[in-house]
């Protein structure tokens, strides 16, 4: 081939690829296209280093675009009972519906693409009628399978299973989730029925029947210890003729005054009865409550439904009561021993500083260690130290013990050495030593008694 061919050969190949970059946009880029029979959707990405994946990305904005010109009108009839009870926004519903258009579409086509060296274009369109009837088809089989599980929760909660019933009727709702905003009309036991609707004003009708009984609404406790007897309920359906006990019914506690530890979840048994147990009231409230509701949480995991769901369930009345919890500090029984300088005291300088700082916190004392929680054993000694101008100095050391008389435990123990007293002879510096070792110990007790008990 001689040279000349070579150049018209070479000038060939790079008009060729000129033509490609030089490719001209499609009008639906330019301007977008607008057909009666089709929802259309257009996305585009930019192109970049850092985009690698600018291709999925302009198809997800595709599918964005395409869900956004689907309209989407709230039924009046739904918006009478569910969604005004369950204080969902109108825009809420249609943003979390919209988001499940945009995951559920199918059926759509790709008119065309189109890249230049910044962007890539992708052109989607999905036809209205097959849209309207692959959506018609989903509700269909969504009413379908919700009303095989509404029927099966009437019959359980004719046949006194309220557990299963309850149940039954909020697993019925979630086959309808996507399509809430619809009116969703089908015939049960031979009657027109806005489906949503009537199981909601079902789950309303049988939470409202429900009753939680306190077995005992007082109970007594004391401060670190568990309280004296179980918190017990008993669960009633409350009809015309008489009161149903409920078995199998999930039950939490919680304190909504005052703090201990408790065992949060139960379950009622086959009289219907509930109950949990405090271990121990960490709290110093002379008053306090504990709450047991129904556990909604346990007829539907969080993870699996959307905020409408979670949302509906919040809106309905909640079967509830509570116990009073009437709470008293530790008693203690203290054996108190003070010398001067060998000399017992006559008036004790480091028990009563101590008794008033725990009478504060809700502890009594008492006379005998038979009726007594706390055994506390105080004795202090003092020795003389010098005389300097006049002042003189003495020193007490001091030894606490506290003996939890129920397991027979030392629970504390600590010696203060060294305590030092002045005053203007050696027995008023005495003095000062077992004030100044009252103020110490006070200080330093409490947070090592709140942890041990």
């Amino acid at each position: 081939m001689n040279f000349s061919k070579k150049i018209i050969l070479i000038a060939v190949i790079f008009g060729s690829f000129a033509g490609l970059w030089a490719k001209k946009k499609p009008d639906w880029v330019i301007s977008r296209p607008i057909n009666p029979n089709y929802y259309i959707g257009i996305g585009v990405a930019e192109k970049s280093k850092d985009n690698l994946d600018y291709i999925q990305i302009a198809k997800d904005n595709a599918l964005k675009n395409l869900a956004s010109e689907i309209n989407i009108n709230v039924s009046g009839d739904v918006i009478s009972k569910v969604i005004e009870k369950s204080g969902i926004s109108q825009d809420e519903i249609k943003s979390e519906i919209r988001t499940s258009t945009t995951a559920d579409l199918e059926g759509y086509e790709v008119v065309g693409t189109y890249e230049d060296k910044n962007s890539y274009w992708i052109y989607y369109r999905l036809s209205k009628e097959l849209y309207r009837k692959n959506k018609r088809e989903k509700i269909n089989k969504a009413i379908a399978l919700s009303l095989d599980m509404f029927s099966k929760a009437k019959e359980n909660e004719k046949n006194g299973d309220i557990n299963k019933a309850i149940l039954l009727y909020l697993e019925s709702l979630k086959p309808l989730e996507k399509f809430i905003a619809e009116p969703l009309k089908t015939e049960f036991n031979g009657k027109e029925i806005y489906l949503n609707n009537e199981i909601y004003s079902a789950v309303q009708n049988i939470l409202s029947e429900i009753r939680f009984i306190p077995l005992d609404e007082k109970i007594d406790a004391k401060i670190g210890r568990a309280a004296e007897k179980p918190l017990k309920i008993r669960a009633e359906l409350k009809t015309v003729s008489k009161a149903q006990k409920i078995s199998n019914l999930p039950l939490v506690f919680s304190f909504i005054k005052g703090e201990g530890d408790l065992l949060k979840k139960a379950r009622t048994n086959a009289d219907g009865i509930g109950q949990t147990e405090i271990s121990k009231i960490t709290s110093s409230d002379n008053l306090q409550i504990v709450k047991t509701e129904l556990d909604l949480s346990e007829f539907g995991s969080d993870d699996s439904v959307s905020f409408l769901y979670r949302d509906i369930l919040k809106s309905f009345p909640i079967p509830s009561t509570k116990f009073i919890i009437s709470v008293s500090g530790l008693s203690f029984y203290v054996e108190s021993s003070e010398t001067i300088f060998g000399e017992k005291t006559k008036t004790l300088h480091i028990e009563p500083k101590l008794k008033e700082m725990l009478s504060e916190k809700g502890f009594s004392f008492v006379k005998s260690p038979s009726g007594a929680d706390l055994m506390m054993t105080i004795k202090a000694v003092t020795e003389k130290g010098t005389k300097v101008y006049n002042m003189c100095s003495a020193f007490a050391n001091v030894t606490v013990s506290m003996v939890d008389l129920s397991s027979g435990k030392e629970i504390y123990k600590n010696s203060y050495g060294k305590i030092k007293g002045i005053d203007i002879d050696f027995e008023k510096a005495a003095r000062k030593a077992l004030d100044e070792s009252a103020s110490k110990i006070t200080k330093e007790i409490l947070p090592v008694l709140k942890s041990k008990i």
